[in-house]
């Protein structure tokens, strides 16, 4: 079988995750995996923080969409529909499907690296200290962390331009 290296952001990288969690016959198909700006469930551990994760997820659900691009936090658009769950992880502090099943603790069993990547500057879909407390749900030595401003990436990135930039197509 072929060997497959994943390049991933934001929920790409949840999405990835969550099939391959799934469909664990998959596992194997991975060699390396990298997560640009991935969290999903500790973007708002203080109530300040919940607060305008309601409200965001309140506005949005009213949109019908994220407007990512015109809040600066990302290049486009999404979907409300593609977000609610999202919203539901961070309020909740679990990442968990609707069936249940509990994905934080199954990361614990990712066979492959995974090198996270982190945006110094992101503030909310996926802040440093959420990103690390999902980086630390893995088990291993083979994992990576890496925040933008240390480690040879300069600082100075956004939850969008970490992977979506003159500057990170240069640097990155």
């Amino acid at each position: 079988m072929a060997t497959l290296h994943g390049v991933t952001h934001s929920g790409g990288g949840l999405a990835l995750l969550m099939c391959l969690l799934r469909q664990p016959q998959l596992l194997p198909l991975i060699g390396k995996l990298v997560l640009f700006a991935c969290q999903a469930c500790h973007a708002a551990p203080a109530l300040s923080r919940r607060l305008l994760m309601k409200l965001a997820r309140h506005l949005s659900a009213c949109l019908g969409r994220v407007p990512g691009k015109r809040l600066g936090i990302g290049v486009q658009d999404e979907s409300f529909y593609l977000m609610s769950q999202w919203f539901d992880w961070n309020l909740t502090g679990r990442f968990v499907g609707r069936d249940g099943f509990d994905y934080l603790p199954a990361l614990a069993h990712l066979p492959f690296p995974v090198l996270a990547v982190c945006a110094d500057q992101d503030r909310f879909i996926a802040p440093p200290a959420a990103c690390r407390r999902f980086f630390e749900a893995l088990s291993g030595s083979q994992h990576h962390y890496l925040l933008a401003g240390q480690g040879g990436i300069a600082a100075g990135y956004r939850h969008g331009s970490i992977l979506l930039s003159r500057r990170a197509a240069l640097e990155i």
